[in-house]
């Protein structure tokens, strides 16, 4: 098994499962999991309290919003990224295994002249004060990526098959995952 302890796993919404959130939390770590409609009730609740927050302007509701701009490629990008704390009801209600945070990003992509958006929603056991590590684990979907928390590594590169992933058994076996320490 990989040892994953003070890092953050970010899976894309096939591995936003309770049982891997529950085995990433167990080998001392955190995740941000892509959630979309494999798990329509939690998708609902993730939307309805983010856009609940946003119509009271967030009052009474801890959370950081950070905007960022990223010009490559020939192409314009701004993400708006939303961590907002869940309360205890939101808590009961989604019986989320290590569920402490929704987030939310919104992105506005230009290029040649064609603008399109899409707005992603995720749940994760940071924090919502743990905006820098939730917007790095944002940034690249698609892959099961793991960075390091608190400490500074070198970039090590790999791939590895999901068979390798003992706590990824929902994915299937003729599968690869990228795997990035960061």
């Amino acid at each position: 098994m990989i040892s994953i302890e003070n890092s953050i796993v970010t899976i894309d919404a096939m591995g936003c499962q309770k049982d891997i959130a529950i085995q990433i939390r167990r080998q001392k770590a955190d995740y941000i999991l892509t959630l979309k409609d494999n798990h329509p009730t939690l998708a609902w609740l993730a939307k309805k309290v983010m856009k609940a927050a946003e119509d009271k302007t967030f009052e009474g509701t801890p959370y950081l919003r950070q905007i960022e701009k990223v010009k490559d490629h020939g192409r314009q990008e701004t993400r708006r990224y939303t961590l907002l704390s869940c309360t205890p009801s939101v808590l009961r209600r989604a019986q989320w295994p290590g569920l402490q945070s929704i987030g939310m990003v919104e992105v506005k992509r230009t290029v040649n002249y064609e603008t399109t958006k899409s707005v992603r929603f995720f749940v994760t056991s940071l924090t919502y004060r743990q905006m820098a590590e939730f917007m790095r684990g944002c940034v690249t979907t698609g892959i099961l990526r793991l960075t390091s928390i608190g400490r500074s590594t070198s970039a090590l590169p790999m791939i590895i098959t999901a068979v390798e992933l003992a706590m990824h058994r929902k994915i299937s076996p003729s599968s690869n995952v990228s795997l990035s320490i960061c």
